[in-house]
């Protein structure tokens, strides 16, 4: 009795934190036909080949959050910006794309939140990114305009770059990834697990951007 619960217990635990890695295959032809290229790493630079391909690109598929720029180094303005993950395929042209990445790590299923130094919009981020998988993070060498966190944690942000004082919970109640505008926020520094004594207001995202 004791083996048959603890293995529906394991089980239950390996369907919450199921892996899903980060894709972006981009085709050819329409309805994802032809031949394909399959990027699963940021890449601020694309190679001559890549970008001539994806000029003449007809659809794409999405896994996780991925943008494409006009720019290397991730350089506004945007040429591909897409949230998804059934796999489904997009019809549709991605536009001069010089760079490419997703947000945050290749699992969403982990815990993370990246703060960017650009951003114009909540789904239109740009610029160098500062990722935290640890405990805390600080020193980001730039002062975050917006942020990207998985639905794994939630973090607590301060003004203080010593994660001293009250500071600003953000909680992720999303199926996905989701984004939170800075420009109002000064955040130096933050630490994970929001703590009730130490949080002096919320931030809530609900809904995959």
């Amino acid at each position: 009795m004791y083996f048959k619960t603890f293995f529906v217990f394991l089980l239950a635990n390996i369907y919450l934190t199921e892996c899903v890695i980060q894709e972006l295959t981009i085709f050819s032809e329409p309805d994802c036909q032809g031949d394909a290229i399959i990027f699963r790493s940021k890449r601020p630079n694309l190679e001559t080949d890549e970008i001539n391909f994806i000029n003449q690109s007809k659809s794409y598929k999405v896994i996780g959050w991925w943008q494409g720029y006009t720019h290397p180094n991730y350089g506004a303005p945007q040429g591909l910006t897409h949230q998804g993950y059934s796999g489904s395929c997009t019809n549709y042209s991605v536009p001069s794309a010089r760079s490419l990445r997703f947000f945050g790590t290749a699992d969403t299923s982990a815990a993370f939140i990246s703060f960017f130094q650009g951003i114009d919009e909540p789904e239109h981020i740009s610029g160098t990114e500062f990722l935290v998988t640890g405990l805390a993070g600080q020193n980001f060498g730039f002062t975050p305009t917006g942020l990207v966190l998985s639905n794994a944690e939630s973090w607590i942000g301060y003004a203080d770059p010593e994660f001293m004082g009250e500071g600003i919970c953000f909680i992720n109640n999303s199926t996905g990834l989701a984004s939170f505008d800075l420009k109002s926020n000064n955040i130096q520094s933050v630490t994970r697990d929001c703590n009730a004594k130490r949080v002096v207001s919320y931030k809530y995202a609900t809904d995959v951007i």
